[in-house]
């Protein structure tokens, strides 16, 4: 039986055979360095990437049980990375109040900047190196 992730394993080989095809002229290596990079992927960033998720999960249902018009966004690559775990690890409460979006960090930014110049309100996770968005 082959090991899931291998080039034998046949779901598989039939991504690596997808983004293979998105590759103009991909070298002869192409298709080892895409199962290595799985591998590195499933080894180390899916654990981290699953609980930060898991955590922040936790955090909106906090929030979802102080406010019942409280909603979650993902967004942005982070949100495109940790989208399959939240799925899986979710509540049905987070499934129906919970979106995924796909913007740039520098829209979020500046509609948070924005938002707290209308507002009067401050976001306090805002790190300063997001100051230079603010001008």
């Amino acid at each position: 039986m082959p090991r899931p992730g291998s080039l034998s394993d046949a779901p598989y080989s039939k991504l690596v055979a997808a983004a293979l095809e998105g590759i103009p002229n991909p070298p002869a290596d192409a298709e080892r360095a895409l199962v290595t990079a799985n591998r590195v992927a499933r080894r180390y960033l899916a654990p981290v990437i699953t609980k930060f998720t898991s955590d922040i999960l936790d955090d909106l249902h906090r929030d979802f049980a102080e406010n019942l018009h409280s909603r979650g966004v993902f967004v942005g690559r982070d949100g495109l990375s940790m989208r399959p775990a939240a799925l899986q690890l979710e509540r049905p409460l987070q499934r129906q109040r919970t979106k995924f979006v796909t913007l740039s960090r520098l829209l979020v930014a500046a509609a948070a900047t924005g938002f707290e110049r209308f507002t009067g309100l401050n976001f306090p996770y805002r790190r300063s190196s997001d100051t230079h968005y603010n001008g």
